[in-house]
């Protein structure tokens, strides 16, 4: 049985950009495309059944054209149009048929179209317990050339990796797993050591030469990050999620949270259990 990637769609501008990325993850691993737009017509506030059928009948019509665009570029194709809201079905249906990936539209920086859509990507990221990838509005497709894996030494670190290398293979594509250390000297040493302990880790289930290990130096991972991005010409940045509690991310945040409301490039966001 094919992998699935699941693709929900509001058909904004800032879902369709999506399909896109989504068809060529599809190609690349040779997956099939399972397309969901949830009817809630409670967040509609649709009263009247005549018009509740007529958004049914355009939603079927759009999901269908999506659908058909699918197949035309050979890509396996299912659809669904639920009701209720997006992340109750999102989170059942990921615990039933256990997808590959999400992949979702997100608003991305300096953008304020879409919020509604951007923040249910957002939701779904923080709670589902397979990979999102999100994808910023303006965003265009690249040839996938060059990865960046964020890595904080997580267990999560290693499956990241084994993703990126499927994705890798056909192109042979650069990926480089990047630790961005502040300037203590006292804490180099160790994690030159974990981050040691992490390639043998890698080397021991994934075969594949085009993978670097760099330590970099930065007091803003972030700012970090997105030269590093800009320099690379980076085709997706990787993340695993970070475990914080939830006033721990009111006071402080996390690189998670910033870079999918800030990025400029596809994000690719592995759970962390």
């Amino acid at each position: 049985m094919k992998d699935i990637i699941l693709y929900p769609t509001d058909f904004s501008q800032c879902a369709e950009n999506a399909l896109s990325h989504a068809l060529r993850v599809a190609k690349v691993l040779n997956c099939k495309i399972q397309i969901v737009h949830s009817l809630d017509f409670e967040q509609k506030d649709m009263t009247t059944l005549s018009l509740i059928e007529k958004v049914k009948k355009e939603a079927e019509l759009k999901i269908q054209e999506l659908k058909d665009k699918c197949i035309s570029q050979d890509v396996e194709c299912d659809v669904s149009l639920p009701n209720g809201k997006l992340s109750i079905w999102v989170a059942e249906y990921v615990s039933k048929e256990k997808p590959l990936l999400v992949v979702m539209g997100t608003t991305g920086a300096s953008n304020i179209k879409n919020k509604i859509f951007g923040s249910t990507t957002y939701s779904i990221i923080r709670s589902t317990n397979i990979p999102v990838l999100a994808i910023p509005e303006q965003v265009e497709t690249k040839v996938f050339s060059h990865f960046v894996l964020s890595s904080d030494y997580k267990e999560k670190d290693v499956d990241a990796v084994q993703f990126l290398v499927r994705l890798a293979k056909p192109t042979k594509a650069k990926i480089d797993v990047v630790h961005i250390l502040n300037n203590e000297a006292s804490k180099k040493a160790n994690t030159q050591k974990l981050l040691d302990n992490l390639k043998q880790r890698i080397e021991l289930t994934e075969d594949y030469e085009n993978i670097q290990y760099h330590l970099l130096y930065s007091e803003s991972r972030i700012e970090r990050l997105q030269t590093l991005i800009k320099e690379e010409n980076t085709a997706i940045l990787t993340l695993v999620m970070e475990k914080q509690s939830a006033l721990g991310r009111l006071i402080f945040g996390s690189l998670t949270d910033k870079m999918v409301h800030h990025a400029n490039i596809p994000l690719l966001v592995f759970p962390n259990e």
